[in-house]
């Protein structure tokens, strides 16, 4: 059996893992955040970041849902890897710096590294 993935799968899967991740972090943010590894009750900020989170994923995948362009597609696209990026940078940043559990900043970048690999795969096509 031979599966190839195509940078328009790729596309199709980020966009995938960040609605759902958008949604999730939006309207349960606790919850969300408890399968990255924070915990809201040690810290009540918590559910209100994951929610500015939520709307940012959620804002990354409008021109996807909305027929934007191919401009606008592409464009998407590069800022997505720059911004996932970054993230994975303050990941590392937080585990270092003791700001978030070690489980938790691994956890989130690895999930911001995936992210990245992926825009810049899906990027390939354009």
């Amino acid at each position: 059996m031979n599966l190839t993935i195509t940078p328009r799968h790729a596309r199709t899967a980020l966009v995938g893992i960040r609605g759902c991740v958008g949604v999730g972090a939006l309207f349960a943010p606790s919850a969300t955040g408890k399968l990255m590894g924070i915990d809201a009750e040690e810290n009540p900020a918590a559910p209100y970041l994951a929610r500015l989170f939520g709307v940012r994923e959620l804002f990354m995948v409008a021109p996807f849902a909305l027929g934007a362009s191919d401009d606008v597609i592409d464009f998407t696209l590069r800022c997505g890897v720059a911004v996932d990026s970054v993230d994975a940078l303050a990941a590392v940043a937080a585990g270092v710096t003791k700001s978030l559990p070690t489980q938790a900043a691994v956890m989130a970048g690895l999930v911001a590294t995936a992210a990245a690999g992926l825009g810049a795969f899906a990027c390939t096509e354009l």
